[in-house]
């Protein structure tokens, strides 16, 4: 093998890891998209805002499983690799307990959720940010509050980088 070839391997673990990482943030840019492409907030007769619900949250759930276990799978490649470099391969062990983490923590959040009367509710977490997407026909100021303290709760994040999204009911 020549030195060129060998460098190349010797770095490709590293380059898929790269690519592993690229992937994640371009799913988490795909699901804030979805988000955030949502059709402006309307008034209902109180004045309260929401956001019409335009995809069914169930889909969302499932795009959102979907992406996580191909990033955990992609993850789990780079640390079983014998190729891979150790810093490298710890990189993805990390990654991948704070992707089951974010899991675990979103599961209780839409469990407790649902057990308080919200249907239909998703969240997702990251390292930063959480948001709790939750159908209803009106979320009530003490909703709204209940909502903040759990997810705060359950993350340890700051209520400033909570966003709580209410979807009107079909």
């Amino acid at each position: 093998m020549t030195k060129i070839a060998r460098q190349i391997w010797r770095y490709a673990p590293l380059g898929a890891a790269f690519a592993v990482l690229l992937l994640g943030a371009a799913g988490m840019l795909l699901a804030r998209q979805t988000l955030v492409s949502a059709p402006q907030p309307q008034a209902d007769e109180a004045g309260a805002e929401f956001i019409p619900a335009v995809a069914d949250i169930e889909d969302f759930i499932v795009e959102r499983a979907l992406m996580r276990e191909m990033q955990l799978e992609q993850l789990q490649a780079i640390v079983d690799d014998e190729r891979t470099q150790e810093d490298v391969r710890s990189s993805a062990q990390r990654r991948m307990l704070e992707l089951l983490a974010w899991m675990e923590q979103e599961t209780t959040i839409e469990g407790v959720l649902r057990a308080r009367g919200f249907a239909q509710a998703v969240a997702t977490v990251h390292e930063d940010s959480a948001n709790v997407l939750v159908e209803t026909e009106a979320l009530t100021q003490e909703d709204a509050s209940a909502i903040l303290e759990l997810v705060a709760r359950e993350t340890g994040l700051l209520g400033g980088n909570i966003k709580i999204i209410p979807l009107n009911s079909p």
